[in-house]
């Protein structure tokens, strides 16, 4: 779900600032937080070749992360919460868009699968050099070059691809099902 974090720089900013909730006592969501960070993060992730694997368990672990700061005060405003929502949205319908027409422009194959992941972990591949990443919380990551690590990435990966569904260009059906699903989820949070 990394593509969506960058495209939603509101999504990232709640986040953050929930991790920073937990971290300190009384913070508080505003939209602006962050912002100049996660463009210059966004200009760079989309220059590089990327493959992302999405569940419906990423959506909906964004969708009670807003649910939660709503509830618990995050936002300054209920125009705040709305906002984030609607921005949710509006970058879904975005994201949706590019997987249809502009995928190979955004250097992107985008996969769908129906198994849970249960993990972030990515890697970067540069050269002959790989970099293996684990998410264990919203701010920090474990990053490697161990091969045995690397390589474990990969297989996993291009397991769960194989049994996934590749809506860059093609699956309509299953591209428009999915994205509807997610941005119907989001609209009752508006409510």
């Amino acid at each position: 779900m990394f593509l969506f974090q960058t495209l939603l720089p509101k999504l990232s900013n709640i986040s953050i600032s929930t991790w920073l909730y937990f971290s300190k006592s009384n913070a508080k969501y505003h939209l602006g937080d962050l912002n100049h960070t996660i463009e210059k993060i966004i200009d760079n992730y989309t220059k590089l070749n990327k493959t992302e694997i999405w569940t419906e368990d990423g959506i909906n672990s964004t969708l009670r992360q807003i649910k939660y700061c709503n509830e618990n005060g995050f936002f300054s405003t209920k125009e705040d919460k709305d906002r984030v929502c609607n921005s949710l949205i509006y970058h879904l319908r975005n994201i949706e868009n590019i997987l249809e027409n502009n995928y190979r422009e955004h250097k992107i194959n985008f996969f769908v699968s129906s198994v849970g992941i249960g993990t972030n972990s990515f890697i970067l591949e540069f050269l002959d050099q790989k970099i293996g990443y684990l998410n264990f919380n919203i701010m920090n990551l474990i990053a490697t070059s161990n091969e045995k690590f690397t390589q474990e990435i990969l297989e996993m990966r291009r397991s769960i691809i194989g049994k996934s569904i590749n809506i860059s260009g093609q699956s309509d059906l299953t591209r428009r099902n999915f994205f509807k699903a997610m941005k119907n989820s989001a609209k009752e949070l508006l409510n």
